[in-house]
């Protein structure tokens, strides 16, 4: 009989996380567990999400612009509201419990249920801030966070990193090297990968055959870099030789995303800089076939007081599909780009304008940064390694029980 395992992920379950764990679907007997309010959709084939009540249920029937404010208050008040209402049956009827993050309630609740059921419990952390809401004890927020982090932190069998930050982040905050595996995160090699252009991008947006296309993915927030990103074109077609068609697309959402049209008009840049809603993280449908029509992906994210860019799980789908990538020096983006794209300073106008003229003036470079993105990719975040990874974490602990 396989070993039931139970992926716990609240609203926060995605296809790009599960591209991880679909190798080990026939190692073990998994259920996912989601929100039965607000959960993304998931399409990855052999996964039915099976929700859970949360706490914070009722903060996701809210208007999107009122989720932040309220969300913030409670958790100010009451902690970390992504609480399962009931979780002892799934505690019963699986050996491990895998969670996400040391500050989350359904990792709390995971580790206090322990001694009652018997089970492992696994948590991955993308978190690469030390101290993380430990670090403002005298507000109700950090006593309410880090006193859920502390007792995770103590009571986990082990903890999953994808990045070295994460690790590091970890280890300042006492969590011995030894309960910490580095896994990665994994890239469907398949749905990702270069083909030839389409075109239909550029009829779509006007542009003639031959012209560049900068992209960015992701939440249109200031700490994405967005505005960085959008002063740095117009500095670029400012500078550039005169006939050259470049044009920056942005790929997302974000409560930025009118501030950023504004900001583009008063730079001069209108019909040159374009918009398109979506979600990167929801539409693993629609983004092979996007990185597959441009010719850059930029992602500029910049570290504020309590986050720095985790990962960018963009910056792999890009790598594996053959586009050159440039990121800033913030959190995890050196560490996934690796030698096969271009890291300039965070904030840096100046030197991101020139990063991303070298790729686009270079053809010579565009390919080699497109054929090492790609190999790095095939070495370091193919499904079948991430998996093993993950699969000696578990079979480590169903040992020690």
């Amino acid at each position: 009989m396989k070993t039931k395992i139970a992926i716990l992920r609240g609203p926060s379950l995605n296809d790009a996380e599960l591209a991880s764990y679909v190798p080990l679907m026939t190692d073990y007997a998994f259920s996912f567990y989601s929100s039965s309010v607000g959960s993304l959709p998931i399409r990855t084939p052999g996964v039915t999400p099976q929700p859970l009540r949360y706490a914070d249920d009722f903060v996701r029937t809210l208007p999107a612009r009122l989720q932040p404010w309220v969300l913030q208050i409670s958790q100010k008040y009451l902690g970390c509201l992504e609480f399962p209402f009931s979780l002892a049956e799934v505690c019963r009827t699986h050996a491990i419990l895998h969670t996400a993050e040391t500050f989350k309630g359904y990792s709390r609740r995971a580790v206090e249920l322990k001694a009652r059921y018997g089970h492992k419990v696994v948590v991955t952390v993308w978190e690469n801030n030390p101290f993380q809401y430990e670090n403002i004890p005298t507000r109700r927020l950090g006593k309410k966070l880090g006193l859920g982090k502390s007792i995770v932190r103590e009571q986990a069998d082990h903890f999953l990193v994808p990045a070295q930050a994460s690790r590091l982040a970890l280890e300042l905050e006492g969590v011995p090297t030894e309960r910490i595996t580095y896994i990665g995160t994994a890239i469907d090699l398949e749905r990702y990968r270069p083909r030839p252009r389409t075109g239909q991008l550029r009829s779509r947006l006007g542009l003639s055959a031959d012209a560049k296309i900068i992209l960015f993915a992701g939440r249109q927030v200031w700490e994405k870099g967005v505005f960085d990103l959008l002063e740095a074109f117009a500095l670029l077609c400012r500078t550039q030789e005169p006939g050259q068609d470049v044009h920056l697309l942005y790929f997302g959402s974000g409560i930025e995303g009118a501030r950023l049209r504004r900001e583009s008009e008063q730079l001069g840049l209108s019909g040159r800089v374009h918009f398109q809603s979506g979600q990167a993280y929801t539409n693993s449908d629609q983004m092979p076939a996007l990185y597959n029509e441009v010719d850059l992906l930029v992602l500029p994210s910049l570290p504020i007081r309590f986050w720095q860019e985790q990962f960018g799980v963009v910056l792999i789908e890009a790598m594996a599909s053959g586009v050159p990538v440039v990121g800033s020096s913030s959190g995890a983006i050196p560490e996934v780009i690796g030698d096969a794209g271009l890291i300039f300073p965070t904030h840096d106008i100046r030197a991101l304008t020139a990063c991303i003229a070298r790729i686009l003036g270079e053809p010579a470079l565009q390919v080699q940064c497109a054929a090492r993105g790609r190999e790095r990719v095939e070495q370091h975040y193919a499904p079948a390694m991430v998996a093993d990874r993950i699969r000696g974490a578990y079979e480590h602990l169903l040992r020690t029980r």
